[in-house]
Order: C-alpha cells, then sequence, then structure tokens
C-alpha cells in the first residue's frame, strides 16, 4: 500500500502535536462514520496508518502523521500537460465527500486546488484536516449548501475562484454589513453571512444570495477545479 508522509513540523511542539492530533481524530472520525452516498468506488479521504517521529528538526517530541496516499493535487495535476489526469465519476464524488463532511459537521476551510488530489485511476479525494472545525448542524447545513450552479458563469476561474463581479462586494459592504471590498474567500464570507443567532429566513435568503459569487474556496469549487473535464 502507497503511503503519504505529511510533514507537520513547525519548530513549535506544542503546536504541531495540536495541530497532529487535531487531524489524526478529524480521519479517524470520517473513516468510522463515512456513509457511500451517492455511491462510489474507494474512499474520498486520507486513512490515518501511524506516526512517526521528525527528522527535519530531530526533535523526539516531534512527530508526522503516516496516511494513505490520494494521489497529485489538481494544482500538480495541471503542470502535467498532456499526461494530465481526468477526474472519473466527479459529480458522485463531490456530493459523496460533502455528505460526509456535513455529517460529521466537519467544516473544511480550505477546500482549494493544493487540497483536492486525483489519482492515476482518475479518483478525487479531499485531504488536509488540521485547521478545521466541529460546528452545529445548523451552521453545517448552511455551510455546505449547494448554490445555484447555473449561474456559475459569472466566475472568470471558478476553478481558484476568481469573481468577476466586484460590485457585489462593494455594494454588500454599502448595505450595512461591514464587509471589506475586494476578493474574499466563502469561509470568511460565510462568517459574515451566518449567525447563530439569525433567522433561518435571513440566513437562507443570505446565503442564496451570495454562495454562487462568492466561490473561492466553496466546498462546490470541486465540481470546477478540473477546467477541461465533464462533471459527469
Amino acid at each position: 500500500m502507497k503511503v503519504f508522509q505529511r510533514l507537520k513540523c513547525t519548530y513549535n511542539i506544542k503546536k504541531n502535536r495540536y495541530r497532529l492530533d487535531k487531524e489524526i481524530k478529524t480521519l479517524q472520525l470520517l473513516e468510522e462514520n463515512f456513509i457511500n452516498e451517492p455511491k462510489i468506488d474507494h474512499y474520498p479521504f486520507p486513512k490515518f496508518i501511524n506516526t512517526k517521529p521528525c527528522l527535519e528538526c530531530g526533535s523526539k517530541k516531534c512527530l508526522i502523521i503516516v496516511m494513505t496516499h490520494c494521489g497529485v493535487s489538481i494544482a500538480e495535476n495541471r503542470k502535467l500537460n498532456e499526461r494530465e489526469i481526468h477526474p472519473v465519476n466527479l459529480s458522485n464524488t463531490v456530493e459523496c465527500i460533502i455528505n460526509n463532511l456535513r455529517n460529521t459537521r466537519i467544516e473544511h476551510p480550505d477546500i482549494n486546488a493544493a487540497n483536492v488530489c486525483i489519482n492515476k485511476k482518475g479518483q478525487i479525494s479531499l485531504i488536509d484536516f488540521n485547521t478545521h472545525s466541529i460546528r452545529s448542524t445548523k451552521r453545517i447545513s448552511y455551510y455546505y449548501k449547494k448554490p445555484d450552479l447555473s449561474r456559475i458563469s459569472v466566475l472568470k476561474n471558478p476553478c481558484v475562484g476568481e469573481i468577476a463581479d466586484s460590485n457585489t462586494i462593494t455594494n454588500y459592504s454599502k448595505n450595512g454589513f461591514g464587509v471589506p471590498t475586494g476578493t474574499l474567500k466563502w469561509p470568511q464570507f460565510f462568517n459574515y453571512l451566518y449567525s447563530d443567532t439569525d433567522t433561518d429566513e435571513n440566513i437562507q435568503n443570505n446565503i442564496m444570495k451570495y454562495n454562487n459569487k462568492y466561490f473561492k474556496k466553496h466546498p462546490w469549487s470541486m465540481l470546477y477545479m478540473f477546467e477541461k473535464s465533464s462533471k459527469n
């Protein structure tokens, strides 16, 4: 079995161990509660194998995680040109990934081309679980709410999250929400949209209005990270 060693050395043992322990527990949580829905023919997350001493800093207390290998990142895959791997069963895989994140209440804040991998079979996986948060069921349901994909054409390059309609942010700020002008990532913008104390109606209206515009690091942006591929 091919394995991947994630280097965790930050030369800060306390911080290193906290993030390491967090990622291990999350990988175990995902594996123990995995639901294959819709059905796909692979497990779309890394599996934790063990830990081993870090050789980078020389400290016996500093560890790295050994986990199953998920392939190359999409960012690396794009550099392969004619040897680029194309995804299979992309729509179902993305939906399965999101269903499992929703089921375990994991809010992944860094879904981008460096953290989505593809193997030689064209199977995609989501990695990097050391900066996530466990959230309320209500918050998670809105965070992973599927945008109106028919309006995705407003984006110049959804695979990296460039936003075409920059006036939206300016207008949103002028409307009193206090959002700074400039390009925002979905996890950041979601924090402006969502409040545990707000009414469901207000949250629903805001999410539906803006989640197709602020697409950088949006969970459903995984559908569009392969520019030449079909979503089928």
